[in-house]
């Protein structure tokens, strides 16, 4: 793997783990309960993947290029839930 493609796979990892991070963090913090934090985690996360295919479109301009960290991405988002 070449550097791009190392700093796509970091990039999309990262985006997921602070999106579901911070969607159960924040709620917990502000005294919600454990089922509505799982919830927010888990609607950050999956909208996370909708942020990866943005951000990627906008910045890649070759298609093969903008499908890989949307693949990647939704590779990514169901494993995490495990």
């Amino acid at each position: 793997m070449n550097g791009t493609h190392t700093q796509v796979l970091l990039g999309v990892f990262m985006l997921h783990s602070l999106g579901f991070m911070l969607g159960y963090g924040v709620p917990r913090a502000l005294g919600y309960s454990t089922r509505v934090s799982r919830t927010t985690s888990i609607e950050v996360g999956i909208q996370s993947s909708a942020l990866a295919v943005v951000l990627a479109t906008r910045h890649f301009p070759h298609p093969v290029q903008s499908a890989l960290p949307s693949a990647i991405s939704a590779t990514v988002c169901p494993a995490r839930d495990l």
